[in-house]
């Protein structure tokens, strides 16, 4: 796998989430390894398939889930985590990996994406194919998603 292309995706988080929030983002590097607990709040899985196939988690607590909703639905107050919020952080998702699909092309490598799937609960354990490349998002002000990254060439 070529680092380059765990930097795709950590891009295009980045340049999505600034967009919308107008906040700095940050990565910080956790680890790899062969799973994902999904022990937060909320998670949304979105799968990738082409030239290489995987799964990207967003794994958030609700805090987090609320705020962004919020600041996608134009300021909206959200508090729980509902249909409304499923659904934004499900779309959240389909930026992100819509962003990283874009990046992909222009380097010449071929990917699609699935619909998200999103989990609500805490404490499930997802096994990988290949390594998983782990990192927290830290966004200024807001709160901290973790992304994961599986890819298998």
């Amino acid at each position: 796998m070529k680092e380059e292309y765990i930097q795709n995706y950590l891009n295009a988080a980045k340049s999505v989430l600034q967009s919308f929030t107008s906040n700095e983002v940050e990565f910080e590097t956790i680890d790899a390894r062969t799973s994902s607990r999904l022990n937060h709040d909320i998670s949304i899985i979105i799968g990738f398939v082409g030239d290489y196939r995987g799964q990207a988690y967003l794994l958030m607590e609700k805090d987090a889930a609320t705020t962004l909703t919020s600041m996608l639905a134009g300021g909206m107050e959200v508090t729980e985590i509902d249909e409304l919020v499923k659904s934004a952080m499900g779309e959240l998702g389909n930026m992100i990996m819509g962003n990283a699909c874009t990046l992909f092309s222009q380097q010449g490598v071929s990917m699609d994406i699935t619909p998200p799937s999103i989990i609500t609960g805490s404490d499930f354990h997802i096994s990988n194919l290949s390594p998983t490349f782990c990192h927290d998002i830290i966004i200024d002000g807001i709160s901290k998603i973790c992304f994961d990254v599986a890819l298998k060439n």
